[in-house]
């Protein structure tokens, strides 16, 4: 789901020391600042630097199809060099070869509870070809897909 990829994002960008990691504070909801104003980005659309946006992508990639069995992705705890395993996780009970992203708000649920571990090993798969095409060709990432052939053409 797009809250599970977006905490790995996160992990991923924490880990790799692209985004600094701060460490939870507990506070009174009330007692937050006020949200800034929204600002919308002025550069424009042609500033995005797509040579690292492709390099982050890929490595990303391989990142995860390379995340060893047992590890957790956790923001809970600032990144180290290796991910926490499942049995320095207290509360979080997740079988051994599942993959897990733990909820940093629900401590003991894994927003990942519904990737079963073959399903798991063949999204690693993915991941890690798609890293060699995203290296090889980066432009593969804004061509249109073929179309698809019509599977109904042959009952007619």
């Amino acid at each position: 789901n797009s809250y599970t990829l977006t905490l790995m994002v996160l992990y991923f960008l924490c880990h790799t020391g692209a985004v600094p990691y701060i460490t939870p504070a507990p506070q009174r909801v009330d007692q937050l600042p006020p949200m800034p104003e929204y600002q919308p980005n002025r550069k424009g659309g042609g500033d995005m630097p797509w040579e690292e946006v492709h390099q982050r992508l890929a490595q990303f990639l391989e990142f995860y199809a390379a995340w060893p069995p047992g590890a957790v992705v956790s923001l809970v705890h600032p990144p180290a060099s290796a991910p926490l395993a499942k049995a320095d996780m207290d509360g979080l009970t997740v079988a051994a070869d599942q993959f897990c992203v733990q909820d940093p708000f629900l401590l003991d649920f894994n927003t990942a509870r519904n990737i079963s571990s073959m399903t798991w090993r063949g999204i690693k798969k993915c991941f890690a070809k798609a890293a060699v095409l995203v290296k090889e060709d980066p432009a593969a990432l804004f061509r249109p897909l073929p179309p698809k052939a019509d599977p109904w053409r042959s009952l007619r």
